[in-house]
């Protein structure tokens, strides 16, 4: 965009018939808000107070409603309550146990590691006191594991008595009856264990829910396995609850990064465009301030900030900054000029105003075609982004 607006937009220009301007036409006006913006920048300089103790409070406002800010992320809540997305995932999760899922992966070190007696009794062990870990709105629905396939074994080879429904004692015995399954045709075990019964995975459905519900019940499935788990074997967890997990936790630690990389940035950068280390720190002021409102807007609505949403800060830093460093170019060339304050503010609302203006006014109409989509996150992004924009301006 920057290469064809300086290389292709006056070429095309030079060849547009466009007629020679009236004597007198620009030092009029030649858009009717100019008056409108000349006015507000001779007021906001005769009565700085006045602009500057209204902006404090809203200020104060911001920071406490960015206090209340929080994160979610749950794509579910994003489509209508009556779309088909939504429902089927809930019978999904309702029938089903859960369509999320969270694996451990045990390791038994060597080879047939896992026809160990003991070494199955701690993983039957582990499975039967991690499924009331959950607290609502999480539940672990159902966990499968090769332990079912030999329970279920060796409940058919003992005529069905319910009794029988455990592991067997003996090593050999779980050798032999798991040998027996697989050679009845099924394929169930390859779902569960590798073919040197040395790794095995135990499968738990969780349903969806906020993914920042799933962190804590990761860090105590990972301490009962420490307990449990860790003295006879290795393990591992993963599954798409676990990535859900991490992602969130990488967004926000991106987001709070990218944040403080704008501004690390783009404050050198003003302080070189207006050659004053002084007028550059007042400069990054408005570019915070939109930032602030959005924070503080989303937390005094009880806007949650999910993967969407986050992205606004960052971008909303560039649209600010984009505004300042038009005004304060034109800004410092008119002040080096006039060297009056108010008289180089005027003189640059009245020729870079009516641009910021519909600049705005095209960014914020074009962010609020979102406001018409069905997901809520692309409504709230949307409503948000025209609402910096304005603000920025």
């Amino acid at each position: 965009a920057f290469v064809y607006t300086m290389v292709l937009l006056p070429a095309l220009l030079a060849l547009l018939p466009l007629p020679a301007p009236r004597v007198g036409a620009i030092s009029r006006g030649s858009f009717p808000m100019e008056n409108l913006l000349v006015s507000t920048g001779t007021f906001a300089v005769r009565h700085p107070y006045r602009v500057l103790l209204p902006v404090g409070l809203i200020v104060v406002l911001g920071v406490l409603g960015a206090m209340q800010t929080r994160f979610s992320h749950n794509g579910l809540r994003w489509f209508p309550e009556d779309d088909r997305v939504r429902l089927d995932a809930a019978e999904i999760d309702e029938r089903l146990g859960g369509s999320v899922s969270v694996e451990v992966i045990v390791d038994a070190r060597e080879p047939g590691g896992l026809y160990d007696p003991v070494v199955l009794e701690a993983i039957d062990e582990f499975i039967r006191r991690v499924e009331p870990l959950p607290v609502a709105p999480l539940k672990i629905g159902k966990s499968l594991s090769m332990l079912d396939i030999l329970k279920e074994t060796h409940l058919a080879l003992n005529e069905n008595r319910e009794e029988m429904r455990r592991i067997p004692s003996d090593r050999a015995l779980v050798a032999q009856e798991l040998l027996l399954f697989e050679n009845s045709g099924s394929e169930d075990t390859e779902e569960f264990v590798d073919t040197e019964y040395r790794r095995a995975r135990i499968s738990m459905r969780v349903p969806f829910v906020d993914a920042l519900f799933y962190p804590k019940l990761i860090s105590d499935i990972r301490t009962l396995a420490e307990k449990r788990l860790r003295p006879h074997v290795d393990f591992e967890i993963t599954g798409l609850m676990t990535l859900l997990a991490q992602i969130m936790d990488a967004v926000i630690d991106s987001m709070l990064r990218s944040y403080i990389f704008a501004l690390c940035v783009i404050t050198p950068m003003m302080m070189f465009l207006v050659g004053s280390l002084r007028r550059g720190l007042v400069a990054m002021v408005p570019n915070l301030l939109p930032v602030l409102a959005v924070l503080g807007t989303a937390g005094w609505l009880g806007i949650a900030f999910d993967s969407t949403t986050m992205m606004l800060g960052a971008m909303v830093i560039g649209i600010a900054v984009d505004d300042t460093i038009h005004f304060m170019h034109k800004f410092h060339r008119y002040f080096d000029e006039l060297g009056d304050v108010e008289a180089a503010i005027c003189e640059t609302l009245r020729t870079t105003g009516s641009a910021l203006l519909f600049t705005t006014l095209v960014l914020a109409t074009g962010f609020s075609v979102f406001l018409l989509g069905e997901l809520s996150n692309l409504r709230i992004f949307g409503g948000l982004a025209a609402m910096a924009t304005i603000v920025a301006f």
